[in-house]
C-alpha cells in the first residue's frame, strides 16, 4: 500500500506594536487549542481502527505511522476515542431509546477481557439499529445499568442464565423457540415493565 499523504496546517500568531505603543496579538483559529494536534481526519481513523475494526491501541499507532508517517502515543489515540464518545453521546442514546421502544428487538451478550478481566459485550438490535454497551455482569444488574426496555418482544439466545433472567421479570410471556439464525435456538420473549 502508498504511503498516505497527510496534510499538515501551520498556524502562526502575529504580534505587532501599533503606535500608540499598544502590543496587538492574532488569535488561532477555533478549535486549535494545542502546539500539536491531530485533525478531523486522523481523528476519525483512529476511531475507526480502534472501534469498527476492534485493533488494538498499539497496532492502530503502527498503522498509522507505517501508512502516514503519524506517530501517536497511545495517550493520545485513547483520548480521540474518549472525545469521539463524547461528541456520540446523545446519538447513541437516542439509538437506545429507539431500541427499547421497538416492537422487537434481539438482545444479546458476549464475553471479553477487559485489562485482563472478564466483561459483557451486550447487544441491544432492531433490523435498522444496534445499540452496544460494556459491563461487568451479564444479568439483570447490567440490565438495570443500561436501563430495561419498556415493552418489546424480545429475541434471546436460549441457555442457562437467560431462562432464569426473564423468569424473574413480571408479566413476560414465553413464545416456542424459533430458528432465527442457522444452528442458533432462540426464545421469543415478551416482558413488560
Amino acid at each position: 500500500m502508498p504511503p498516505q499523504q497527510v496534510e499538515v496546517t501551520e498556524h502562526r500568531v502575529l504580534e505587532a506594536r501599533c503606535a500608540c505603543g499598544k502590543v496587538h496579538r492574532s488569535d488561532f483559529p477555533e478549535g486549535v487549542t494545542a502546539t500539536t494536534q491531530y485533525g478531523p481526519r486522523v481523528q476519525a481513523t483512529v476511531v475507526y481502527l480502534t472501534q469498527h475494526h476492534m485493533l488494538p491501541i498499539l497496532r492502530t499507532t503502527r498503522i498509522l505511522r507505517d501508512t502516514c508517517g503519524v506517530t501517536l502515543s497511545p495517550g493520545t489515540v485513547v483520548r480521540m476515542i474518549h472525545t469521539a464518545a463524547g461528541n456520540l453521546a446523545p446519538t447513541v442514546a437516542r439509538i437506545a431509546d429507539a431500541v427499547r421502544e421497538a416492537h422487537v428487538a434481539h438482545f444479546d451478550e458476549t464475553g471479553m477481557r477487559v485489562a485482563g478481566k472478564l466483561h459483557w459485550l451486550h447487544t441491544a438490535a432492531t433490523p435498522n439499529m444496534a445499540w452496544v454497551g460494556m459491563h461487568t455482569r451479564r444479568g439483570q444488574e447490567a440490565l438495570d445499568a443500561f436501563g430495561k426496555p419498556y415493552s418489546v418482544w424480545q429475541i434471546v439466545p436460549n441457555g442457562r442464565g437467560h431462562r432464569e433472567l426473564f423468569e424473574m421479570a413480571e408479566g413476560h410471556r414465553t413464545v416456542p423457540s424459533v430458528d432465527s439464525i442457522e444452528h442458533t435456538n432462540h426464545s421469543i420473549i415478551e416482558y413488560h415493565e
